[in-house]
């Protein structure tokens, strides 16, 4: 099993490109955005002459001739409509998108970035508990039995010293739980988002 110090949190950018890289909502955003750029060019395409040219070779037309050939030329002028309108209203959605694509890409660093100082924050404090305060703890808890055995000091003494030891720990317990809470909540937020 891999001891919780050994853990390395990520930077914050790098959790934040895998939380965006892997969201489905925004790729999602992103084929939408696509979609409406492609509308709105169709629809400038729309608002200028469009001409088509037609060339053609037939052969063996019975009864009016064996070898033919025709063309055309035609041009679709948009005389009364000017497709303004359409190209308006896909500017609109390309820009709506863009908003909720910026404001989903700013929730997702909001989860990651809160995460990740909770994990830090957990993470430090987990460390404390175990560099500092649980060796300091174990050193009372044998200074107190030497001194009971000593006769230095009472029964009571000593059941205070282990009572403390015993909290120490429990809260040296919860620490390490929090942490790899901390850890869940930054792997998730990393990999889905925060929730919806």
């Amino acid at each position: 099993m891999e001891d919780l110090a050994d853990v390395t949190l990520p930077a914050a950018e790098a959790a934040a490109a895998a939380a965006m890289a892997g969201n489905a909502e925004l790729a999602v955003l992103d084929r939408q955005m696509a979609e409406a750029v492609a509308r709105a060019a169709l629809a400038r395409a729309q608002q200028v002459p469009d001409p088509t040219l037609e060339g053609a070779v037939t052969h063996d037309a019975p009864g009016e001739f064996v070898w033919g050939w025709r063309y055309a030329v035609a041009i679709a002028v948009p005389i009364f409509t000017r497709h303004r309108a359409a190209v308006r209203v896909e500017e609109a959605t390309i820009a709506q998108l863009k908003a909720q694509r910026e404001a989903l890409v700013q929730r997702l660093e909001g989860a990651v970035g809160a995460a990740l100082v909770r994990a830090s924050t957990q993470r430090q404090q987990y460390m404390r508990y175990r560099d500092q305060i649980l060796p300091r703890s174990r050193e009372v808890e044998a200074m107190a039995e030497e001194s009971y055995r000593a006769g230095q000091t009472n029964l009571v003494a000593l059941l205070q010293a282990l009572q403390a030891a015993r909290e120490a720990r429990a809260k040296a317990v919860q620490a390490a739980y929090d942490y790899q809470v901390a850890l869940a909540e930054l792997q998730r937020a990393a990999a889905v988002g925060p929730p919806p």
